[in-house]
């Protein structure tokens, strides 16, 4: 058992049980997420951006080249933030509970 998961328990101890049930089924969803679903947003809207750009504008250097890489670099990043956000909330949720937890 790492030192999350002992947190979680700890604080999750004091409240009812109901209440448990779903903040546990939260914090594992937020603990497990993987940031596809921004990832594969922040690609579109990338690559619908550049798709535009290359309509308006009359540059067609290296376009099937260009549009890959900033598909790809627009994934990566969705994928990071996501992940990092979802872990922002995991920690937020869970200081919430422990504190929740001290007034009890």
């Amino acid at each position: 058992m790492n030192v999350t998961s002992k947190r979680i328990e700890r604080a999750l101890a004091v409240i009812d049980e109901s209440s448990q049930m779903a903040l546990r089924d939260k914090l594992k969803k937020l603990q497990k997420a993987c940031g596809c679903r921004e990832s594969a947003v922040s690609m579109l809207a990338a690559l619908t951006i550049s798709c535009m750009y290359v309509d308006i504008t009359t540059t067609r250097m290296n376009t099937g080249l260009s549009l890959i890489g900033i598909a790809f670099a627009a994934a990566l990043l969705g994928k990071i933030a996501g992940m990092a956000f979802a872990r922002f909330r995991f920690y937020l949720l869970l200081r919430r509970i422990e504190r929740t937890a001290i007034r009890h």
